[in-house]
C-alpha cells in the first residue's frame, strides 16, 4: 500500500517571513492565510473561514544563494504564494495538557500576483520581458 502525506496551501504572507542562516543551510519561517468562503444556504450570507498554517522552507548555502536573496526580498507581509510541502505533527507536554502543533515543511514556494517590496507582479515582469525581446524583433529589417 502506498501513502503519501502532502499539501497545497494558495494563501497569503500574514507577515514578514523570519530568516534564520543555520550550519550549511537558510531556514525561513512564515505564516499562510487562507480562507474558505461559502454561502449559506438557509441564509444567503456570505461565510468565511480563515486557517493560519506555520511553514518552514530550507534552502541550502552556498548553492542556492540566489534564491535565498529573491526569498528575503519577496517574502513579505500580503505576498500571495502558494506553498507545496508535507504536513509534520508536532506534540509536547505543558504541565498536565498534551500540545499538538502541525507545521508545513515546504519543498516548494511559488510567488503570486504582485510583490509588496516593488510593487511589480511577477506577471508584469514577464509581459515586460517579453515585449522587450518582441521590440527588438520588430526592429528587424525583413
Amino acid at each position: 500500500m502506498f501513502s503519501k502525506c502532502n499539501v497545497n496551501l494558495v494563501g497569503y504572507l500574514g507577515q514578514d517571513a523570519e530568516m534564520k542562516p543555520m550550519a550549511g543551510f537558510t531556514k525561513f519561517i512564515f505564516n499562510v492565510a487562507t480562507t474558505d468562503r461559502w454561502r449559506d444556504r438557509q441564509t444567503g450570507d456570505l461565510r468565511e473561514n480563515t486557517l493560519w498554517h506555520r511553514v518552514e522552507a530550507n534552502f541550502q548555502t552556498p548553492s542556492q544563494d540566489g534564491q535565498i536573496t529573491v526569498m528575503a526580498s519577496a517574502l513579505k507581509k500580503g505576498a500571495p504564494v502558494i506553498i507545496d510541502g508535507t504536513l509534520k505533527n508536532r506534540e509536547w507536554k505543558e504541565g498536565n495538557k498534551w500540545i499538538h502543533w502541525i507545521d508545513t515543511g515546504s519543498r516548494g514556494i511559488n510567488l503570486l500576483g504582485r510583490n509588496p517590496a516593488d510593487g511589480i507582479s511577477n506577471a508584469d515582469s514577464q509581459n515586460q520581458q517579453d515585449n522587450a525581446s518582441n521590440t527588438a524583433e520588430d526592429e528587424a529589417p525583413f
